[in-house]
């Protein structure tokens, strides 16, 4: 077969079910971590990062050493990085499998382009974290197909080569993730399908051992090291907690680790397709199926399977389930599953490819001639149809950095410095999850050479609400960075982009206000708007969050907050100026209050009071907010507000 086509098919899926969002997508979660390390220290922050005690991966920070001068901190090129590590990871996939059953060219095929969309893993957007695991994914394959090659060979010297170059890459991927440590078990039923069957099998066993050991006594001596890491560090965030268990509670652990893995396998091969069933949105649907056409009208040119043994699907479908088991086994060690989390899906991929390969296997068992052009149709619709959910899994995604640069953007003018050590509790809604510490301290572009943040993030919710009383001087320590704040030294900023209003940073005069969340109403008298400082000492990286945007109504009311804020009311009023020649109206009365206070100071009352009546038909509970603003104005209030007591200026 023409190994032209699989790779450009491969190619065409990929880019048809990743790369349209490409432009649009950005940093998340751990990338920030990552991404913030990197700046502030090089390559050597993200090693100490990366092998800080919570993670004990302490040699997998070499691949910053190696992607970090390539990509930096632009988002652009990381989510290039990893969906590249994607593909090649598909192609490397395809190239095994046809050296395993080189008469089966549509089982390969079909397994390949199935585990480049497999809707086990749906991350791919959080591109700087994840190149780890997809260089962990390729090394492992390029280990397995190396391996092969040096089977295959009948040169001494040349297979000697061969196996030396694999099993360097089966020790970089172990470097990285502990990820395929039980993967690594499916070596020696490869290795047997490659010896000739006309071997006696205690032969064929015999050699098989042999040319594995080297690999297991590897593999032996990772597993060693890892759970001596884990056993003397209770902290280890990866420990397999059910390994230890097995030893001293053996029936119950086993019971428990049975149900995880029924639930994992059964979630992977038939649950986890179901969300790629939805039609919506529209033109995600209608991708897909262009996709699937497309694949179908290639795929009918692919040269059927050979008439070759059916021993053949029964050993690949032999293997998919182990790759399956083993490869999920280091998983639910940790008593962790695919399927419980919004981040587990991650531990669905050492599953991915014997998931694949089960689909496939299932599918090439019904190809028969005059089955074949059905068959290859239903292929080619599940792979569209993983295809969609893959772009649907990305569109919270690309709303979620938008929303973060706007962020980003709307606290820099609101706030173009903040006096280092301040704790900032946000209400909000951004993709969940996402290390804003580190987001947080990049709008400044802080910290430089140092692990010491200025910034702290906090996240108001309704449980810290609760406990606001109990907020006062704070000491985090998290992945080797810490902070520290006095009580007072706090800043609360409401962001809600799904109603269409500012971000807004909060103060304790704004606690009558009468469409104030319970959550920011309860910790708005902590709010000191003097940690805000009006000279920049630092901006956004452009390469990041990329050029500031146009001015519009945040904008303007940002920057009338910052001069209202400084006494400045000849600059608010400016602003209000300016901001009259737009169409946007706010989503939120409050908006509106810098500039009623700026145009009442500088003796513009009519304007002033037309702003009030705007804000009191908008909300005629903002009337005991009003009548407290009017009292400190150098005007008298507008004859519609009626106030308990009079107003006098």
């Amino acid at each position: 077969m023409n190994r032209t086509r699989p790779v450009l098919l491969l190619t065409l899926t990929a880019l048809l079910s990743f790369a349209i969002l490409l432009p649009n997508l950005g940093f998340y979660w751990d990338d920030w971590s990552m991404i913030s390390a990197w700046r502030a220290l090089g390559a050597r922050g993200v090693w100490e990062l990366l092998g800080d005690t919570f993670r004990h991966r302490p040699l997998s920070g070499w691949t910053s050493v190696l992607f970090g001068p390539l990509a930096g901190s632009r988002p652009f090129a990381w989510q290039l990085l990893s969906l590249t590590l994607r593909w090649a990871c598909a192609v490397t996939f395809w190239a095994i499998l046809r050296r395993l059953w080189p008469a089966r060219p549509r089982l390969s095929l079909f397994s390949a382009l199935l585990f480049l969309v497999y809707p086990i893993f749906l991350q791919q957007p959080i591109s700087v974290a994840y190149h780890q695991h997809w260089l962990t994914y390729l090394l492992f394959f390029l280990s397995l197909l190396t391996m092969l090659e040096a089977q295959r060979s009948r040169t001494p010297r040349l297979s000697i080569l061969l196996t030396v170059a694999a099993l360097m890459m089966q020790a970089l991927h172990l470097t990285i993730f502990e990820y395929f440590v039980g993967a690594e078990f499916i070596r020696p039923m490869l290795l047997l399908l490659l010896l000739p069957a006309s071997l006696p099998l205690l032969q064929r066993l015999r050699l098989m051992i042999v040319r594995w050991l080297p690999y297991l006594l590897l593999n032996i001596a990772f597993i060693l090291w890892r759970l001596s890491i884990s056993a003397a560090t209770p902290s280890d965030g990866n420990r397999p907690s059910l390994l230890f268990n097995l030893l001293h509670q053996p029936l119950s652990t086993l019971l428990h680790l049975t149900n995880l893995a029924i639930g994992d396998l059964l979630h992977m091969v038939v649950l986890d397709w179901l969300p790629a069933l939805q039609v919506w949105p529209w033109w995600v649907s209608l991708l897909s199926l262009t996709l699937a056409g497309l694949l179908y009208w290639q795929l009918r040119r692919i040269p059927p399977d050979s008439d070759s043994p059916r021993l053949q699907l029964w050993q690949a479908a032999l293997l998919g389930l182990m790759i399956m088991v083993l490869g999920s086994l280091p998983i639910w060690a940790t008593d962790r599953v695919s399927w419980r989390g919004f981040f587990s899906n991650r531990f669905g991929l050492p599953a991915t490819a014997g998931a694949a390969l089960l689909w496939a296997t299932a599918l090439t068992a019904l190809l028969t001639p005059k089955r074949a052009n059905i068959v290859t149709f239903f292929a080619a619709l599940l792979v569209g149809l993983a295809s969609g959910q893959q772009l649907r899994a990305a569109l919270p995604y690309q709303t979620a950095w938008q929303q973060q640069k706007d962020y980003t953007w709307q606290l820099f003018w609101r706030a173009p410095a903040i006096v280092p050590n301040t704790a900032i509790l946000s209400a909000d809604a951004i993709f969940p999850g996402t290390r804003r510490t580190f987001a947080l301290n990049l709008i400044y572009d802080q910290p430089q050479g140092s692990k010491q943040l200025p910034l702290w993030f906090y996240i108001l919710d309704d449980r810290l609400a609760e406990e606001i009383s109990e907020f006062g001087a704070q000491d985090e320590h998290y992945l080797g960075y810490s902070f520290q704040s006095q009580a007072g030294d706090v800043l609360v900023i409401r962001y809600a982009p799904q109603e269409g209003t500012c971000l807004w940073v909060a103060t304790p005069d704004d606690a009558d206000l009468p469409d104030l969340p319970a959550a920011v109403r309860a910790a708005v008298s902590l709010s000191n708007p003097q940690r805000i400082l009006a000279t920049p000492i630092g901006s956004p990286p452009p390469e990041i969050f990329g050029p500031p945007p146009a001015p519009n109504w945040c904008y303007y009311f940002q920057k009338a907050s910052l001069a209202s804020q400084q006494g400045n009311w000849q600059q608010v009023a400016t602003l209000g100026d300016e901001a009259k020649a737009l169409t946007h109206t706010p989503a939120a009365p409050y908006e509106w209050l810098p500039f009623l206070q700026g145009y009442a100071h500088v003796g513009r009352i009519s304007e002033a009071h037309t702003l009030t009546q705007a804000i009191l038909q908008a909300n005629p509970a903002y009337q005991p907010a009003l009548c407290r603003i009017w009292a400190t104005l150098p005007a008298p209030p507008p004859p519609q507000l009626t106030c308990p007591t009079p107003v006098t200026p």
